[in-house]
Order: structure tokens, then sequence, then C-alpha cells
């Protein structure tokens, strides 16, 4: 039987990178390596049979991170990362849960 966890926090490199950039949030994060280092998350996932994860982005939420000038871009950043994790491993990864700039309307409908 397959196993499908819906709700597994994850950091795409290149978004984990450039949140550096808005708050100094990569200390905490730097201690729980699953968020941002894919090796270590399938490595943790070899040990249970027939388990795949949805990924979505890890707290704090997009526009927390930066206001409506910036948050297009960081969504546009995780989501094409998280595309990207799918893309590369669909047995693992088969889907993800975008992320929006809540706080950029008209940005949040390009992005879906």
């Amino acid at each position: 039987m397959r196993k499908v966890d819906i709700f597994n926090h994850v950091m795409p490199k290149k978004f984990f990178e450039r949140i550096g950039d808005y708050q100094d949030i990569g200390k905490r994060m730097r201690g729980v390596p699953m968020l941002f280092d894919v090796d270590t998350r399938l490595r943790v996932m070899d040990k249970f049979p027939d388990y795949v994860q949805v990924l979505s982005a890890g707290m704090p939420p997009i526009e927390a991170l930066a206001g409506p000038d910036g948050s297009p871009e960081l969504a546009q950043i995780c989501n094409d990362g998280m595309a990207e994790l799918c893309e590369r491993h669909p047995d693992r990864f088969p889907t993800f849960i975008a992320s929006l700039p809540l706080n950029h309307p008209e940005a949040a409908l390009r992005e879906i």
C-alpha cells in the first residue's frame, strides 16, 4: 500500500539561499537539513517503503518574508524549485502545493 504524505515542508535550494536576503531565517533552518538538502530527505524517505511526499513551502509564508514588491519573485523561485524537484524525482514527489504572494493579488493570479 502506497503512503502519501501530503504536507511536507521543503525549501528548494535557490529559494533557501534567496530568503536569507530577507530575514535571518537561514540560521534556524540550517538545523533541519531535510528542509533544503534533497539528498538527506531522500535518505530518510528510503527507510519507508512505498512512501511519497506532496511538497509545500516551509514557514514563514511568502508574504511574511517580503512586501508586495518582492513577494512575487520569491513565490516564483519557490514554485519553480518545487516543480524541478517533482520533475527530477516523480516517484518520490508526485506534486507540490504552490506558494502564492498573497500580498500581491494580481501576481498571485499570474502564478496560478
